[in-house]
């Protein structure tokens, strides 16, 4: 398994690095680097930035026009238990629509404080609930596993040919939706989020 920290190639990335003065914005979760299987959670759509939950991710998300992510990847091996990571795994991939991005924690986190919300992560939440570990930011994360870093460069180097090409096929991500159900799920992503902290005792 693998960590892959990638400064992404879309406008929110930007502001995001801009606010932070971070150089990455964004980690995922390496399961098979062969196969180009990566999780995190993020964006499903991309001209819908604000609604979000758990996304396998492929090379579209890191490849857009003539602009490609920056990645600094880390290697795993020996420092998670992989076995409790793919049993943490199993509920997110047989019930990915349980699950939600946690949008208000993504904001207050620019502040150094995250938002708790059942059911939702950030990309760093996420990873940071799958490796035991209690990170908030991606500095953090990354800084934990400085010692690791196995490469640093430009996305497409990294990862074999084969998996580019099959990475492009039936993605999401790629998907675009009217600007009516992009704002409708916009809505409905802010009110499941809302009702979800509202149940939380």
């Amino acid at each position: 398994m693998y960590l892959v920290f990638s400064c992404t190639p879309t406008l929110i990335g930007k502001g995001i690095r801009f606010l932070t003065r971070n150089e990455y914005n964004h980690v995922s979760l390496v399961l098979d680097i062969e196969g180009n299987k990566m999780v995190s959670f993020g964006r499903i759509h991309q001209n819908t930035p604000l609604w979000g939950g758990f996304v396998f991710e492929q090379e579209n998300r890191f490849i857009q026009g003539d602009k490609e992510a920056f990645i600094k990847v880390v290697d795993l091996k020996g420092k998670v238990d992989e076995k409790r990571i793919l049993s943490l795994l199993t509920p997110f991939i047989e019930q990915p629509d349980l699950y939600r991005y946690n949008t208000v924690s993504a904001v207050t986190s620019l502040l150094h404080r995250g938002f708790t919300i059942p059911h939702a992560y950030t990309c760093v939440e996420f990873v940071s609930f799958l490796l035991d570990k209690t990170d908030v930011s991606v500095n953090q994360l990354e800084a934990r596993y400085a010692d690791s870093v196995i490469y640093e460069g430009s996305y497409l180097p990294f990862f074999s040919e084969e998996a580019t090409l099959l990475s492009k096929e039936d993605d999401p991500y790629k998907i675009s939706l009217s600007r009516k159900k992009s704002w409708g799920m916009t809505f409905r992503h802010f009110a499941s989020l809302a009702d979800s902290r509202r149940s939380t005792p």
